[in-house]
């Protein structure tokens, strides 16, 4: 069998991460094109009844408390990641691997943030579903091929209701 059929679409893990238990991040700058793919994903969510969706922007820390307090045990992180794919491309990556090979588009430390929650809260997983940006320009419109990967990202959430 092929490699390339060993490994599984974003959607099928996203199947597999999310449950009831599972909170979902979208961070990201507005101002930055396609830096704000996380934010209007969240948003999106929100407004046709997802739950436990939080819309962080630039600032995930300021959720901190929050992620503490509450009983989630699974954080997904919506965002434009550099990871070298096709403009617009979505995939999944695990806190370690992202760190080790690519760079968030925000300055925030992502492991701090993690080690924090994991410790003085409930979260004991995390993923980044990431969206590989076409501009990072300053600008408020997504690109094409990055807002057409969030409406399928959008698409299956409203399915999976």
């Amino acid at each position: 069998m092929p490699l390339w059929q060993l490994i599984m679409s974003w959607e099928e893990e996203l199947k597999e991460f999310i449950d009831n238990k599972t909170v979902i991040m979208g961070i990201g700058s507005e101002i930055k094109s396609d830096d704000g793919v996380g934010v209007f994903i969240a948003e999106s969510l929100k407004n046709i009844g997802i739950d436990n969706v939080i819309v962080a922007g630039a600032t995930p820390e300021h959720w901190l408390g929050f992620l503490t307090k509450k009983k989630f045990e699974k954080l997904l992180i919506v965002d434009s990641v550099l990871f070298g794919g096709e403009k617009g491309e979505v995939r999944i990556f695990d806190l370690q691997e992202i760190s080790e090979r690519f760079g968030l588009t925000h300055s925030s430390s992502l492991h701090l943030f993690y080690d924090f929650i994991s410790k003085e809260g409930s979260v004991k997983e995390l993923k980044i579903l990431a969206i590989m940006p076409v501009s990072l320009e300053v600008g408020e419109r997504l690109s094409v091929p990055v807002k057409r990967s969030a409406g399928k990202i959008i698409g299956f959430f409203k399915n999976s209701q």
